[in-house]
């Protein structure tokens, strides 16, 4: 599915005109803005077409937009006017609003994507360099109907089930422009989708310097999902009791620097493993698949399990292991990585389907490309 985030701010009168650069805070640099326009922005997912943000929420009948009240990004610009590099928008919140509002420096809006607290201008000479990050999101209750809450990214910590360990942070580099986000800790519990942007105009020398900056989003994390299915129509009382993903690494860090493509993301992975357990026994109806991850801790009902990217050789020490009872009361052991599917790789979905079938499981990988391939089990 193609997740498109569009934030499309149209933000009318202005009854005031600015006259100076306002840089950390209002520096006399003697540069005007461009007539009082203000900057607006357009927020795609293009770079990763075949996956969604998982666990944020889209209202659109095609999937495409992300417009639900509540949404916020974080906006940064390191603007550079001649010999000087300034921060021009320091880490200014941008949020989805259903009601117009008008500013305090007059500035009307409409229904749509906005800074919270007003607007910023363009400058007429010198190169903006964005950096934004997904830094929240609006979702709908599932315990409680009609009822929504709001997930902040600076309210997440390490390990939610250990406060002792460090909060997770998100921190700006003003030299390079880049963001660094550390002590990322997955878990059932923690399924915020990092998505991370950046973009560079001059408006001296765009062919339109004030349309909406092109935001694309790309994804820090790989998306995974597991489903088991009963293909033997007599094995009436089969359950499964544990899911385990085993030697999966579960903590890390990384720097998303804006290079002229796009972004460069260092990732760096902690060495230390872990697993990841649903355990809870549900019964596995005839051809019936069951979605091992759906609505576990906060992750949401399509079961799709938000994880660090891994590469060949750390995807080669994991496996999954299940659990069964019933006629085949047994316990499998499965590697999570094949010849065709060797690595997960940030902004893909890999769908994992396993088939019970006589003494043996069989399961079949899902990609991007929608790749498939089976691999026998023995039982």
């Amino acid at each position: 599915m193609v997740m498109a985030v569009v934030l499309t701010a149209s933000m009318a009168v202005v009854s005031c005109r600015k006259t100076e650069v306002e840089v950390n805070g209002g520096l006399d640099s003697g540069e005007s803005v461009s007539e009082g326009v203000p900057m607006t922005f357009s927020v795609s997912s293009e770079a990763h077409q075949s996956t969604k943000a998982v666990l944020v929420p889209d209202d659109s009948p095609d999937g495409n937009k992300l417009s639900i009240a509540g949404n916020q990004i974080t906006v940064y610009d390191r603007l550079t006017v001649g010999n000087r590099t300034d921060l021009y928008i320091n880490g200014r919140d941008a949020e989805y609003r259903n009601d117009p509002q008008i500013f305090p420096d007059g500035t009307v809006t409409s229904t749509g994507w906005h800074f919270m607290d007003g607007g910023r201008y363009w400058t007429r000479s010198g190169t903006h360099l964005f950096t934004a990050f997904l830094s929240g999101y609006h979702v709908a209750d599932k315990d409680e109907p009609g009822g929504s809450f709001f997930n902040d990214i600076d309210k997440i910590i390490a390990d939610p089930s250990d406060p002792s360990e460090p909060k997770l942070a998100v921190e700006y580099n003003d030299a390079d422009g880049s963001l660094k986000i550390e002590n990322w800790r997955i878990s059932t519990s923690n399924q915020f989708d990092f998505m991370y942007a950046s973009h560079t105009r001059n408006v001296e020398t765009a062919i339109s310097p004030y349309a909406p900056v092109p935001l694309k989003m790309e994804h820090l994390f790989a998306a995974v999902q597991f489903n088991i299915t009963n293909m033997v129509d007599y094995y009436q009382d089969l359950k499964v009791t544990d899911v385990i993903l085993k030697d999966l690494n579960l903590l890390g860090s990384a720097t998303v620097t804006p290079v002229a493509s796009g972004c460069d993301v260092n990732t760096e992975i902690n060495d230390d493993t872990g697993q990841l357990t649903v355990s809870s026994t549900s019964a596995l109806a005839y051809n019936q698949p069951y979605n091992v991850f759906a609505n576990v801790g906060n992750i949401g009902d399509d079961g799709c399990l938000l994880i660090w990217p891994h590469s060949q050789s750390k995807l080669e020490e994991a496996s999954v292991e299940l659990h069964l009872s019933g006629s085949i009361g047994k316990r499998y052991k499965l590697p999570l990585v094949n010849e065709d599917v060797t690595r997960w790789d940030a902004g893909n979905r890999y769908i994992y389907n396993f088939y019970i079938q006589d003494n043996r499981i069989t399961f079949t990988v899902e990609v991007v490309g929608w790749i498939y391939d089976d691999v026998i089990i023995e039982g």
